[in-house]
């Protein structure tokens, strides 16, 4: 059984098989439920690096029950997943969100959003008063002016923003790159 909290050891364990870390990135990009079959389709297809309609039956059936037999129990009895075996349907749990922390960590330091919003408040807000007091240099400039830049830049920072925090989404974590359990034949 699993306690609420993740421990590091129970994260590790779990990212420890190729085949578990693409169950989970396969529930978090595609949409729940997933089907075994689905499942062990995509994975073999992607340790084969193949389409899914170039498999053979052999390489599906061996996904397949790896899968059924192992690593799904694994996982929903680790907790991160909810595993229906009589209708072969896989969700991810709250819990499979909270092992993200243990993918590929950030190395370079996150922009700091709250603290540029926060200038740009505090700047903006200034800004604003000192134009519609008719301050210094701001008495030649009208209200509406002052106020059009500031919803400008709050909407190409917001813009901004949401493009970092996509591209962040979008990347593949070094772990759950696919890694050919099965390589085949040597090559003579």
């Amino acid at each position: 059984m699993h306690t609420d909290e993740l421990t590091p050891d129970q994260a590790f364990a779990t990212l420890s098989n190729t085949r578990r870390r693409m169950v989970l990135s396969y529930l978090r990009t595609h949409e729940s439920p997933a089907t075994v079959e689905d499942l062990s389709e995509q994975i073999a297809a992607a340790e084969h690096g193949v389409e899914p309609e170039s498999l053979t039956r052999q390489e599906r059936k061996r996904a397949y029950v790896s899968l059924y037999q192992t690593h799904l129990p694994k996982l929903a009895q680790m907790g991160f997943i909810d595993y229906d075996e009589e209708a072969g349907l896989i969700e991810p749990t709250d819990r499979a969100v909270a092992i993200d922390a243990y993918l590929t960590p950030v190395t370079e330091e996150p922009y700091p959003w709250t603290t540029h919003y926060r200038t740009l408040a505090i700047g903006g807000g200034m800004l604003y008063w000192l134009s519609s007091l008719d301050a210094l240099l701001f008495a030649a400039v009208p209200d509406p002016f002052v106020a059009g830049m500031l919803t400008a830049i709050l909407g190409i920072s917001a813009v901004a923003h949401w493009r970092q925090q996509r591209r962040t989404q979008q990347q593949l974590p070094v772990e759950l790159a696919v890694v050919n359990p099965d390589p085949g034949p040597a090559p003579r």
